[in-house]
């Protein structure tokens, strides 16, 4: 039996070869089992329970593309909170305890609370998956269909694929990585990541899938096989709902616990509560149409031709609209940059106008000041623009001296409550009223203190929200009942109510 072994050197030069074309070899020592693939995958990120995150989400639908900045929270198995953030604060929350859900929006004054499931967790990052399964692969571990009755693994092109079927007749495929240093590791020293799931109906048609990549070790947070990644990546596609997803995260902190609190929301004062369906579907919380109206003149034309006089207009007419819609932070950007890139009298003074019926005096004034500059305008005119220009600069100072300044004591408010009063009060200072009531909004889900219930009460009586202001000022009486300046602030509500 001493025959020649010439054909054994052959194959496994063949074999070799084969590694040599761009495929990524499988690990010499292979895990055996589906089962045993993903326990270990579970074991190893179970010990990052819960996380705070700073991400950058991108959705691509039947309505369009949009981008925003959302800070999250996670506590696992089921817990979730989405905050869409401006540079001033909150615009709308979303949070879940795993059985009940609720959705704030801050611009529009609507609340929407109901069960948690996939329609109502969709409803702001369009990732229509039970909140388990999102925070699962949040966190980098695989969800698996119920009543699984098939599983099998294969190694693919260096990956693990783990394919299951459940009773149901769905299907599953799951692909796990191992690094490459560890690819002589013993099967169960192997560090896996999870880098692609997908899941089809029992048709056999793509409900969803979610790729996985730009993992990366967080610091601080073991698993029995080695420091806990997360993939900083995480691209979502919704074939039901034609929906895109991308979520990157830019900052993650593991935390030991969050609070309950964390996780549940009450209606503010003057928000319109709606009940959210699970069997509806997750339509956008986009804001409603709202008529321009004030004082101050006509709008001036934008005359002129070339490039930058075209870009100026659309940026104006973005910013008008963006005004109309109630995104009250687009608009002030947009009209900026119109008089940035033509800087125009007719910008100078439409940009004075929006901004003074924003309730930001202080950068109302300067506009109107730059068009008295760069303008002609009769004496008249002239006379009447100075004389508001003073009005507002009047305005100003009273808005500067009505506010509670000073933030509450360090043992009754969060470091994040803190950080949201001041910038608050700040806002408040520079006249821009709705990113200060959005700012002392998201103190409030940190910490409902009553001087944050009287600051949110002043901001929206300067933005002419009367019934608003008075269901604040309310609340402010009910949290302290002993408060010094209660006979006043009874008599302000019933001046607001009409009484």
């Amino acid at each position: 039996m001493g025959g020649p072994r010439w054909w054994v050197g052959l194959l496994l030069w063949m074999a070799a070869s084969a590694g040599c074309g761009g495929a990524r070899p499988c690990p010499v020592r292979p895990i055996g089992e589906a089962e045993s693939a993903l326990q270990a995958l579970h074991a190893q990120q179970a010990p990052l329970k819960a996380l705070r995150a700073e991400a950058r989400v991108e959705q691509r639908g039947p309505s369009g593309r949009i981008r925003g900045r959302v800070a999250m929270m996670l506590r696992r198995p089921a817990s979730l909170r989405f905050d869409v953030m401006t540079q001033f604060g909150p615009a709308s929350v979303l949070t879940s305890d795993g059985e009940r859900f609720a959705l704030a929006d801050l611009r529009e004054h609507r609340f929407l609370e109901g069960p948690t499931c996939p329609e109502n967790t969709a409803r702001l990052l369009g990732i229509r998956l039970p909140a388990e399964q999102l925070a699962r692969l949040l966190v980098g571990d695989a969800p698996t269909l119920p009543q699984v009755t098939e599983r099998t693994m294969a190694c693919e092109d260096g990956r693990y694929v783990v394919r299951l079927r459940s009773a149901d007749g769905r299907r599953q495929r799951i692909e796990l990585q191992v690094p490459e240093a560890q690819l002589r590791a013993a099967p169960e020293a192997q560090r896996l990541r999870l880098v692609e799931v997908e899941v089809l109906d029992a048709e056999g048609k793509l409900a969803w899938r979610v790729e996985l990549s730009d993992h990366r070790a967080i610091e601080g947070v073991q698993g029995p096989r080695g420091p806990v990644e997360l993939p900083f990546r995480v691209d979502f596609e919704d074939r039901r709902g034609g929906q895109r997803v991308r979520v990157r995260l830019k900052e993650v902190r593991p935390a030991e616990r969050l609070p309950e609190e964390a996780f549940r929301q009450r209606p503010r004062p003057g928000m319109q509560r709606e009940e959210a369906r699970c069997d509806a579907p997750a339509a956008a919380t986009a804001s409603g149409e709202e008529g321009e109206g004030g004082e101050g003149g006509e709008e001036r034309a934008i005359e002129g031709e070339g490039a930058q006089v075209e870009r100026a207009r659309r940026l104006y007419a973005e910013g008008v609209r963006a005004y109309q819609q109630g995104d009250f932070v687009t608009a002030a950007e947009r009209m900026q940059r119109a008089y940035e890139a033509f800087p125009s009298p007719a910008l100078a003074y439409n940009a004075a106008r929006v901004l003074e019926r924003m309730g930001q005096y202080a950068r109302a004034a300067d506009y109107y000041r730059r068009y008295l500059e760069q303008g002609q305008p009769t004496a008249e005119e002239r006379a009447t623009l100075q004389r508001r220009i003073g009005e507002l600069e009047a305005a100003e100072r009273r808005l500067r001296e009505q506010l509670i300044t000073e933030a509450p004591g360090e043992q009754a408010m969060t470091a994040e409550a803190r950080a949201f009063y001041e910038r608050g009060v700040r806002l408040f200072q520079r006249g821009e009223l709705q990113a200060a009531l959005e700012a002392f909004a998201a103190a409030m889900q940190f910490a409902p203190l009553p001087e944050i219930y009287f600051n949110m009460g002043v901001v929206a009586e300067k933005l002419g929200r009367r019934r608003e202001a008075a269901d604040y000022f309310e609340e402010y009486l009910r949290a302290r009942p002993q408060a010094p300046d209660r006979e006043p602030v009874r008599r302000r509500i019933e001046a607001l109510r009409g009484r």
